[in-house]
């Protein structure tokens, strides 16, 4: 008798032995698991991150591309204003003489 409880000690043992070490590796697996869905997840929002900084400069840099060149155009104009102005001095002034 003694010697079956022994026996079925042992058994068990073993039995608690490979299932704590079942879930163990379990434990890790799911550990890993985790980790690279956590990693996926963390540099897909990165790159969203970095898209969306990207599309946000990018727009920045069209608006201020438009802004120049309404300047310029505005500058153009005002060039041109006094270009006429300035000749139209010039013809009143040789008019005069």
């Amino acid at each position: 008798m003694r010697d079956d409880l022994n026996e079925l000690s042992a058994s068990v043992d073993e039995r608690v032995s490979r299932h704590i070490n079942s879930t163990k590796g379990q434990h890790v697996s799911l550990r890993k698991e985790m980790n690279t869905e956590l990693n996926m997840a963390f540099m897909q929002d990165v790159s969203k991150n970095n898209q969306e900084v990207r599309d946000s400069f990018c727009r920045s840099e069209l608006a201020n591309t438009q802004k120049f060149a309404e300047l310029d155009r505005e500058v153009a104009d005002l060039r041109e204003q006094i270009s006429r102005a300035a000749n139209k001095t010039r013809v009143q002034h040789n008019y005069f003489i």
